[in-house]
Formats: structure tokens, sequence, C-alpha cells
């Protein structure tokens, strides 16, 4: 027993057991605030099905028995990226994909890809799956938000990847505060904000520093992390996907690839794609929208969803989606969505903090059928509107009556099968 205490002390005093007590705490924590039983479906799915497929692997190739800690780390981190709204399948698929791509993508005796960043990337192309970083504690007190930035240094100082991390933090916020000079400060301003600012703490500490995929001398490491940043911010204005941080990293990851297999590449012409990279994310941000008179898109609020906006008139037009209640066909619009990339592929407005209302009587249910949505309940658009002025006093009236009048569990807020919530009122019906 001794022995054994000694062993696990020894451990956990090494970088990848003290990672490895360090995110397990983390997970503990953000699943408290997220909900215990909301999370612990696709935790537990992405760390066995991870430390599974990693054992025997390890066996075959160590030609003996270790404990799959390093799988272990890459199902926490699967599991604290996608959404937990997700099925807890895919948090396994995602966790398979990952170790497989540990054993299949080499290049000499290190791995090419982060695999949990690779994984993510392609469940949420194969699967449409959500990624919510639930586990950067975003909706954890904000004070975990300084226990994050703690926890961050120090596993970064003892895994010798500071002047990485400062670089990307660097260089990726002087980017956003370009584009916020530029013309774009509604457009970034959300990165700046809980949940972004977590994802991207939670991205620095524990997936760009990942030893396998990361250079370790300082000089390489800077140039590692404004490859990340500049191609994160580029992926960010381009598609506006779940997964722009993802994106910078893989990039990063193939430059470092190379690197290491000694592929010679003159020292101007990295500097002329970083200086290039960093040219077309930062120059992204002089696309300006003006509202009336010429003035400033600031000054107006931007319904993404909007296909036409009559600023003269005040009136915006929107798409109407058709959809189902009870059989019946009904109209909605939709302007919000608590998912980046659901709100990219509607092209509405990116709301994350609409997602707090998806265990709450707040929103209702809707199931896809084919393209089409089925609600739960309606709107009743028979009843004719009247109002009869009082002659004594403005307000009250005398008599009103509303023009519609929606069913007992109504709300313009619905719970999607996948977990997003979308601001989708119904506006009409046959």
């Amino acid at each position: 027993m001794a022995l054994s205490s000694a062993t696990l002390r020894r451990y956990f005093r090494t970088p990848k057991g003290l990672l490895v007590a360090l995110l397990g705490l983390m997970t503990v924590v953000a699943a408290v605030s997220e909900g215990l039983l909301l999370v612990a479906p696709g935790v537990a799915a992405a760390v066995i099905t991870a430390m599974v497929v990693d054992a025997p692997l390890l066996r075959w190739r160590e030609r003996e028995w270790l404990f799959p800690d390093g799988a272990m780390l890459t199902g926490l981190i699967v599991a604290m990226i996608l959404s937990p709204y997700g099925a807890w399948w895919i948090a396994a698929v995602a966790s398979a994909i990952a170790i497989a791509s540990k054993y299949l993508l080499r290049a000499g005796s290190a791995n090419i890809f982060n695999p949990a960043a690779l994984a993510l990337v392609i469940v949420f192309y194969a699967f449409d799956a959500g990624h919510s970083w639930w586990g950067a504690l975003d909706d954890a007190p904000v004070l975990t938000l300084a226990a994050l930035f703690a926890t961050g240094i120090y596993i970064t100082n003892r895994v010798n990847k500071v002047p990485l991390v400062l670089t990307f933090l660097g260089t990726y916020y002087l980017l956003v505060t370009l584009a916020a000079f530029m013309g774009q400060s509604e457009r970034v301003a959300g990165l700046y904000r809980m949940p972004d600012v977590n994802a991207a703490l939670y991205f620095a500490f524990f997936m760009v520093t990942d030893p396998p995929t990361s250079p370790p001398k300082r000089r390489d490491q800077v140039i590692f992390g404004m490859i990340v940043a500049a191609t994160s911010f580029a992926a960010f204005e381009i598609t506006r996907s779940a997964h722009y941080l993802l994106a910078g990293l893989l990039a990063a990851n193939a430059w470092e690839a190379v690197r290491r297999r000694r592929v010679r590449v003159p020292a101007s012409a990295v500097a002329a794609a970083a200086i290039l990279a960093l040219s077309l994310s930062a120059c992204s941000g002089l696309r300006r929208v003006t509202g009336v008179g010429g003035g400033s898109a600031s000054a107006f609020y931007e319904l993404a969803s909007a296909t036409d906006i009559d600023t003269i008139g005040g009136f915006a037009t929107l798409p109407a989606h058709s959809g189902l209640v009870r059989g019946h066909t009904v109209w909605y619009i939709v302007t919000e969505s608590s998912d980046r990339a659901d709100a990219a592929k509607r092209g509405v407005t990116w709301a994350p903090r609409l997602k707090a209302l998806a265990t709450t009587p707040a929103v209702q249910r809707a199931r896809a059928i084919g393209r089409v949505l089925e609600f739960e309940a309606g709107v009743d658009f028979s009843m004719a509107r009247t109002l009869s002025a009082n002659p004594d006093s403005a307000f009250p009236p005398r008599a009103a009556s509303p023009g519609s009048l929606g069913d007992p569990f109504y709300s313009p807020f619905v719970l999607l099968d996948n977990g997003t919530v979308i601001n989708a009122p119904i506006i009409a019906s046959e």
C-alpha cells in the first residue's frame, strides 16, 4: 500500500498526472454548474470509449499493459467541449476518432494533429455536433474565471509552454481589437465576453500546449502561437463556425509536423506567410455596414436574419418558415440561436445565453420532420383585435382583446432535439 501511495504521488507530480488531476477537478466543478445528470452521459461515454480503444493499442505498441491516462485526458477534453445536449454516442465516436488519429496520422514518432481537436471538427461536420465548451466554466460564478486562469498558468509553466500561450492570446486579441477599431465592434464584442473568453483560455492552456503536437523551443512556440491565432481569427471572420479555434490549432499542427520532419522552408517564406495571414485576418475587419446618413453600424442593432431593412420607414423583412402544430401549417421566423454553428447555418444572430432556458419551463419543444419543425404548442390567430377608449382616462381602455392568443404551453423560445434553443415566434397559421 505504501508503494502504491508513493507511486501515485510521483505520478501526480508529473505534468501529465497533474493535468489529469486538474482537468478532473474542473470537470466536476463545471458539471455541478451545468447539471451533473445532463453532462454525465457524455463524459462517461467519451472517457470510457477513449480508454477502451487506447488500452489494447498501447499494449501492442509498448509490449506491456499500461494505464491509458493520455486517452483519459482526450476523452475529458472531447466531453468538455461538445454540447451536453447532444447524443452521448457522438461523444463516444469523437473519442474513438481521436484515439485512432494518434496512431494513424503520425510524422516520425509523434502524432500530427491534436487528437481532440481533429475529432471535434470531424463530428461537427459528420453529425452536426454542437460545441458549447461547457467545461470552460462559462456558467460557473465569475470568480471561476480567475481559477481557470490560475490553473492554466500553472500547468502551462509546468510543461514549458508560457511563450506559446502568451503569443497566441496576445496575437488573437490584438486581431480582435484591430477588427473592433476597424468597424466591427459589434461583430467581435462577444469574443471578449463569456463564454468565448472562457473557451479561448481553456483552448490556450489545455489544447494549444499539447506537448506531442506543439514545439518545445521558444522561437518555434512564438511562430506556432501566431499561426494558431491568425488562422483561428480568420476562420471566425470567414466561416463563423463553432470550431474556429480548433481550425487554427490544426493548421499550426500541420506546420509543426513539417518543421519536425526538417523540410527546409526559407525563413523569409515563413515570415511572409505569417504576415500574410495576419494581414488577411486584420483587413477582414475593414468591412463596414452603414446606416442612415452614412452613420456607423455600431449605432444600430444588427438583425442578422433580415433580408431587407427599410431604415426610412422603420421596417425589416425576415424570411418566414413553414412548420406544423398538431398537423396544421404555421409560419414562424427565427431571429437568434444559442449555438454558433446553427446560427451561422440559419443566418441569424448567435445568442449563447439562450441555452440557459433549455432546462426551464420558458421553452417549448419542437422536433424536426425532415426540414419542417413540429411545435408542441401554437397560436390562435382567429380572434378579432379590439380596443375601446375609456372616456374618463387614457388607461386602462374600456375594452380590449388581443388578435391572437397562445396555447397554454406556447413559447417563442424553442428547444430543438440537439439541445439548441432558438427564438422562433409563430407569426401566422392557416
